[in-house]
């Protein structure tokens, strides 16, 4: 989904680093839907936007004690496989982000390419993973995301349907 080139060149360069300090390390492009502060969804507390700021990693303490998304205030609640439970919890794409955060109803929504070395993940499945620490990569805007305005899109294939008027 993601269209911003410069978004997944600063990715590659971070990745690069980050291999270069950890040789063999995998890393892994992930993203996080969040408020419009660029504070988590969940709690407001995690500033997604500052770590972007000042480079410096978003990490969960080993002894964090944290509400995972069952409602239960103790650790790992759901399995320590599970990708619900206390931990960072980001996707493998923005829209899903956005879709599995509940971001929907706080419009407005900002998204963030993130880099997770592959050590550093809990679990994950098909759309989420919940992860220990991440390093904020970049910001995208809403069209590095979906694409052109949907009214520009309209648009446009409104112009080229008119052409096919001169197709015999």
């Amino acid at each position: 989904h993601v269209t911003d080139e410069r978004a997944l060149a600063k990715l590659d360069e971070h990745a690069a680093r980050l291999t270069n300090r950890t040789e063999g390390t995998d890393i892994l492009q992930v993203f996080k839907a969040t408020r419009a502060d660029g504070t988590d969804p969940r709690t407001g507390t995690i500033d997604y936007a500052r770590a972007l700021e000042t480079g410096e990693p978003i990490e969960i303490a080993d002894d964090y004690q944290g509400v995972c998304e069952c409602g239960s205030p103790h650790r790992g609640c759901c399995g320590p496989q599970t990708v619900c439970g206390v931990g960072l919890h980001v996707s493998h794409d923005p829209v899903v982000a956005m879709r599995k955060s509940g971001t929907i109803p706080l419009k407005p929504v900002r998204f963030f390419a993130c880099a997770v070395e592959r050590g550093d993940v809990i679990a994950s499945d098909d759309e989420k993973m919940r992860v220990r620490r991440l390093h904020v990569v970049d910001e995208l805007s809403q069209e590095d995301v979906f694409g052109a305005p949907l009214a520009e899109r309209i648009a446009r294939v409104r112009a080229e349907i008119e052409t096919w008027k001169a197709i015999p």
